[in-house]
């Protein structure tokens, strides 16, 4: 079987981002995002992330109110190689057996609710 070489999602919004920056990434409720907005976002937030995220194959734990954040946090992950997982609120509880293996839990309030 031959290998194809394909870019990360987060290498491709990049490449859009250089290619046609202006361009509509992301439409949310009344919010448009560029691909330009989007690939900032992404790169300050693995910055952010990079100091707890210290190695590849590391798990991180998301609950997000907003997909647009919640897709920055997958694809910032996503540059540091590590994996995620997606939780809503009755799954974070004491009882749910794979939030121990979070190295990270990226929690953002949707302060629309």
């Amino acid at each position: 079987m031959d290998h194809i070489d394909s870019l990360t999602s987060a290498q491709s919004v990049l490449r859009w981002a250089r290619e046609t920056p202006h361009a509509i990434a992301v439409i949310e409720t009344q919010f448009r995002y560029t691909y330009a907005d989007l690939a900032a976002l992404i790169v300050k937030t693995a910055k952010v992330l990079r100091p707890s995220v210290t190695r590849p194959g590391a798990l991180v734990g998301i609950e997000c109110g907003s997909r647009y954040m919640h897709l920055v946090l997958v694809l910032a992950c996503e540059c540091l190689g590590a994996n995620t997982v997606s939780f809503v609120p009755p799954e974070l509880t004491d009882d749910n057996e794979l939030l121990p293996r979070c190295s990270l839990l990226c929690i953002e309030a949707n302060n629309a609710s």
